[in-house]
């Protein structure tokens, strides 16, 4: 997430040619470290310690062309460290979100510390974010921050806060996954279990098997499902001894726990569940591998069933005729089922997926009540009838980006047909995902159509991430320049137009920990970012230049790339 503008070597001051020339061929990381002497570094220090950024940056840059080595001399660290520690002390919230967007880009230990105030702050959603950031620290210092925050006013501060620590399987998490779920409503407490199982210590097992049994059935539900995915063939017993509960939803939890073990003793107790006349017999079906029984279920109009066809390819006929199907929901779901089969029939109906037309469509995944299986749901005119729940459109993104991942496993020339559809139809949202996918194709053919777009009329934001991806690619082209023109036209955008963040319960398990941006303000950061990863002089001329002269706010989020930038 990271970027702005103007190529000038501050050389002048150089006093032989032969060091002029010299410099200009080295990058940023070639030349060699030179002390930061006392006399250069005291005005510059001084008039950013009085809040005089401005006057700072022009400081540093006059005495930069003095000395060709100044930035190599951990200057540009300390500029972004204190830039950062100012944004976070500021009583203006955005300059806090940015400052917290920066401290995750510059990816560096030296700023952690300044997380501890933000967990103090009486914004949920600060604190939120600097859990996050935490989590993805390895250090003491972050270990003690995860503790202090599990003193937060908000529950949903401390489950975060817990969650990292368990997910890191610190000795000291155990005691406080206890505590806390003493402390909670009993309505949180199906929360627990699969914190518990993420620990995974002795006493974390002990209190799951307590669980398993507990008065809560949802709690039940939880437990049973946490076991299930740890696959502990000490724990089947705990799973065994629930399998007689009257309820459909826990019943199926314990098939599919007991399924997923694919140990012999549970087969009879599997062949009873077919008997049953709910989720419960599909989800037993699906382990016995009684591939007609999923099919009739199917043909029934049983959407849970679509997903369980992916299995097998003698099937495809039903699928197939289901993607034409009157029904948006079958057509849906036989569609996304194919795309796991990487059966490239499916590009027919592709675009339902990845085109927002008239029909404004917003999709979700929606769970069985035990959990065990599920199915896609669209629904139309989302503009309209979800306006009021932002949420559901950050999830139904997140489902489409998935799905234009799955299809990069179909035949090049598809993926490439289609990725040419969304351009095209200039789906913004999915523009930053799909980019990455065509570099990450490397082929000749994506890296033409890269270069296409990056000379397409009409649309600056796809021709300007089609040149951001070239400039990653290291293609010969103008393309550095490129990305300093629209750095330069946008830097006074506001950078913290954000996404919904998505409560870890439903995150993805690929980046557990994400900070998302709006489209455009997506771009400008990742522009910056590949500017500062170049690190190369005339992309630090254009980080500080950003910093000093584009959006005061941006400066804080700018900081953090600086850092990076500075490595």
């Amino acid at each position: 997430m990271k970027r702005t503008s103007l190529l000038i070597l501050f050389l002048t001051g150089c006093s032989s040619s032969h060091m002029h020339e010299r410099h200009e061929r080295l990058t940023y990381t070639e030349a060699t470290p030179h002390d930061l002497q006392s006399d250069t570094a005291l005005p510059f220090f001084f008039q950013l310690q009085q809040g005089k950024v401005e006057e700072a940056i022009s400081e540093l840059q006059a005495a930069k062309a003095k000395d060709p080595y100044l930035y190599h001399s951990k200057t540009l660290e300390k500029l972004a460290i204190s830039l950062l520690e100012q944004g976070i002390q500021s009583s203006n919230k955005t300059d806090v979100e940015l400052s917290l967007y920066g401290i995750g880009l510059a990816a560096n230990e030296q700023a952690q510390s300044l997380l501890t105030e933000v967990l103090k702050s009486s914004y949920p959603e600060l604190q939120l974010t600097a859990v996050q950031l935490l989590a993805g620290y390895n250090t003491d210092e972050s270990y003690k921050l995860l503790e202090k925050a599990l003193t937060s006013d908000y529950l949903i501060i401390r489950l975060e806060a817990i969650h990292a620590l368990a997910s890191k399987q610190l000795p000291s998490t155990y005691p406080q996954i206890e505590a806390l779920y003493v402390k909670v409503d009993p309505e949180f407490r199906p929360f627990f279990p699969q914190l518990l199982a993420l620990d995974g210590t002795t006493p974390s097992i002990q209190m799951l098997r307590r669980l398993v049994r507990d008065s809560n059935p949802w709690v039940r539900l939880e437990a049973i499902r946490a076991i299930g995915l740890l696959r502990r063939d000490d724990l089947l017993p705990d799973i065994k001894s629930q399998m007689h509960d009257l309820s459909p939803a826990l019943q199926e939890a314990c098939v599919n726990a007991l399924g997923s073990f694919q140990e012999r003793s549970s087969k009879p107790f599997l062949e009873k569940m077919m008997t049953s006349h709910d989720l419960t017999a599909l989800v037993a079906a699906f382990y016995l591998s009684n591939e007609q029984y999923i099919l009739k279920e199917a043909e029934s109009g049983n959407l849970f069933a679509y997903k369980l066809l992916n299995k097998s390819e003698n099937h495809t006929q039903f699928l197939l005729e289901k993607m034409q199907s009157p029904d948006l929901q079958e057509r849906l779901n036989a569609t996304t089922t194919l795309l796991m089969q990487k059966d490239r029939r499916c590009l027919e109906m592709l675009p339902m997926l990845f085109i927002q037309s008239s029909n404004d469509l917003v999709f979700e995944e929606l769970s069985s009540p035990g959990k065990a299986l599920s199915q896609y749901k669209a629904t139309p005119s989302a503009q309209q009838n979800l306006k009021q729940a932002p949420f559901y459109f950050e999830l139904s993104l997140r489902l489409r980006e998935e799905w234009l991942i799955q299809a990069m496993e179909l035949p090049e020339e598809d993926f490439l047909d289609l990725a040419q559809c969304i351009f095209h139809y200039q789906q913004h949202d999915l523009v930053p995902i799909l980019v990455r996918l065509l570099e990450n194709i490397r082929s000749e053919k994506a890296i033409a159509l890269l270069k296409e777009q990056s000379e397409r009329l009409g649309s600056p934001f796809i021709r300007t991430y089609a040149a951001l991806a070239l400039f990653r690619l290291n293609e010969e082209g103008p393309y550095a320049q490129k990305l300093l023109e629209w750095i330069s036209k946008n830097q006074t955008h506001d950078l913290i137009q954000a996404r919904p963040i998505l409560p870890w319960k439903i995150r993805s398990e690929k980046s557990p920990y994400s900070l998302t941006l709006e489209e455009r303000s997506r771009l400008l950061v990742e522009a910056y970012e590949a500017l500062a990863l170049s690190h190369k002089e005339e992309s630090i001329t254009a980080l500080l230049n950003a910093i000093k002269s584009g959006n005061k706010h941006n400066r804080y989020l700018l900081a953090g790339l600086l850092m990076r930038a500075a490595e």
